[in-house]
């Protein structure tokens, strides 16, 4: 074999393997590339992870000016395009929108390989295009439970976006909402109620220790928080009365 030969099948096998490389990154450019599988089509009436959309369209949520009312330009480089999704992150924050695919698992969306250790910013900083005259998109924290203002444009529901991808929307995020407040510990028999203060979407874990110098104990299972907006809750230990001193606080439980 020539060196020329040689040299030639090196680099084309080199090549190979820097595709092979790159298609198992599964990076998306456009919506229609891999977003669909999970969240449906762009002009479809509702996500396959249940949100509902208005006027039946996900696209008249985001353009109709009865909506959101986002200016086209800011999505699409051409007038009908199918808009890469580096557009869509004047809302999606980019580095949020990966954490929150890697969070519950899925690969496809982001690899390792494909994007330096990034912190996403926090819940509670607007992305580039909230609160411009390109969109009324706006408030992160979406803490109004009003429809059609803030992040609440799909229908039935007053949630919106993870924006810093650590699957706590909203005020649900400590970024946002309030932090734990035990407000109440009531005696019952020799057990001990405790109620605090928390909000719609979180996963509590009450917890307890018999000095501050020892590390904290879970009580009984993890409460999911249904619903949104503040709330207050309450867990009982069983026999908490028969310790001479006793320590309580509340933690997230993801």
């Amino acid at each position: 074999m020539s060196a020329d030969v040689l040299k030639r099948g090196m680099v084309n096998w080199m090549v190979i393997f820097a595709m092979a490389v790159c298609h198992a990154s599964f990076g998306y450019e456009l919506y229609t590339d891999g977003c669909k599988t999970c969240h449906g089509d762009f002009d479809g009436p509702a996500s396959f992870k249940g949100t509902v959309f208005p006027s039946d369209s996900k696209h008249e949520m985001h353009r109709n000016k009865d909506y959101m009312n986002t200016d086209c330009s800011l999505c699409h480089n051409t007038p009908g395009d199918d808009p890469f999704l580096s557009n869509c992150a004047g809302c999606h924050v980019g580095s949020g929108l990966r954490a929150h695919h890697a969070a519950n698992g899925i690969p496809t969306c982001y690899t390792a390989e494909c994007h330096d250790p990034e912190t996403p910013p926090a819940e509670n900083v607007k992305p580039p295009y909230y609160g411009t005259s390109g969109t009324l998109a706006d408030n992160p924290c979406n803490d109004v439970f009003t429809a059609n203002m803030n992040e609440n444009w799909s229908i039935g529901d007053f949630v919106g976006l993870d924006n810093d991808g650590d699957n706590l929307y909203d005020l649900a995020d400590f970024d946002c909402g309030p932090p734990y407040l035990i407000s109440t510990l009531a005696l019952e028999g020799g057990d001990v109620r405790i109620v605090w203060d928390t909000v719609g979407g979180r996963r509590d874990m009450l917890q307890s220790t018999s000095s501050l110098s020892e590390p904290f104990s879970d009580v009984g299972s993890a409460i999911d928080i249904a619903g949104v907006g503040l709330f207050s809750t309450n867990a009982v230990e069983v026999g908490g009365v028969t310790a001479s001193n006793r320590f309580y606080r509340i933690r997230y439980a993801p």
